[in-house]
């Protein structure tokens, strides 16, 4: 059993509540004193998201009124210490934030620390289930690409064979990033061997809510054309292949994706999808550079309409029954 050390922790939330007006002189003192022996360290380690956990804590206070930042501070580190208990003890417990923290603006002490043990619920049942799921899809379906100019050497992103034919494969991974205690369903091409949460044209990333028969989407990403790319030809060709891939697809690809999650809920006896919104996603808050939150038309497309708090939500019953 993990234990953090709450005091500390919390003693490092008030601190940036009170401070985050000198961001940068308490992040360097932060760093100095919590990375010195980061593999000796007890309970959960942010590591790099240190700065995005403390500032979507922030973002939960900023939210109350009439609560002082002591009392929240150590509210929350109990909440987390419940988080953590369930990792093992002494391991470098590495803890991405962006699902754990997300949708902390709800007004109350009690919402927000209701929220942080809910949240936390769900990412362990969804490890207590993940490898199941990612075993189990095992890359069956295949869609033919034919006559897209494609690269076929990683190391050269110019070198293409005109009429290259390939096809598209689709498989449940772990995270790797802001969904990294999930779930991936992603869509790559089977040249470049099995799709995973670093190889994938399209992917779509959940967490299960195994009580409560919901699922939580965190992201809807479609791969970048690389910015900054000098050779105009190499852009002109990504953008082919994607438009190409959309008329094969008879959809955009990350609604194509979208609807194979749902579909598998459905299978899977899940009642219900909830997808974080753009405006409450914790890469929209952290202003992330790589991060394009335009992704809600595609969810709204896909009949996932209903608005409730920072999600847009759906029943998978109303929606699959709609598209078969």
């Amino acid at each position: 059993m993990a234990k953090i050390n709450i005091p500390e922790f919390a003693r490092y939330v008030e601190n940036y509540i009170a401070y985050s007006f000198d961001r940068e002189n308490f992040l360097m003192r932060l760093v100095e004193e919590s990375l010195s022996t980061p593999y000796q360290k007890e309970g959960v380690c942010f590591c790099h998201n240190t700065e995005l956990a403390l500032r979507l804590l922030k973002t939960g206070y900023d939210s109350l009124r009439d609560v002082r930042s002591r009392d929240y501070s150590i509210a929350v580190a109990k909440a987390m210490q419940e988080f953590a208990e369930p990792f093992p003890s002494g391991d470098y417990n590495l803890c991405y934030p962006h699902f754990l923290l997300h949708g902390l603006e709800l007004g109350t002490l009690e919402g927000v620390v209701g929220k942080i043990r809910n949240n936390s619920r769900i990412i362990h049942e969804t490890l207590a289930i993940r490898a199941k799921v990612a075993h189990e899809y095992d890359v069956k379906e295949f869609v033919p690409v034919k006559g897209v100019e494609m690269p076929v050497d990683p190391n050269n992103g110019a070198h293409f064979v005109e009429g290259f034919h390939t096809a598209l494969s689709t498989a449940f991974c772990y995270g790797l990033c802001e969904d990294f205690f999930g779930i991936t369903l992603a869509l790559g091409k089977q040249c470049s061997g099995h799709p995973r949460g670093s190889n994938y044209i399209v992917k779509v990333s959940f967490f299960l809510d195994t009580t409560k028969k919901e699922i939580y989407i965190i992201t809807i990403q479609g791969k970048q054309f690389s910015e900054g790319m000098n050779n105009e030809v190499v852009r002109v060709k990504n953008e082919k292949f994607w438009g190409m891939l959309t008329t094969r697809l008879g959809t955009s690809p990350r609604t194509f994706l979208l609807k194979k999650v749902m579909e598998w809920g459905k299978q899977n006896g899940y009642e219900r999808i909830k997808v974080i919104r753009a405006k409450d996603h914790p890469l929209t808050i952290e202003q992330h550079k790589g991060f394009l939150a335009n992704y809600e038309p595609v969810v709204i497309k896909a009949g996932i309409n209903q608005e409730n708090g920072c999600y847009l939500e759906a029943k998978l019953e109303n929606m699959v029954n709609e598209n078969e």
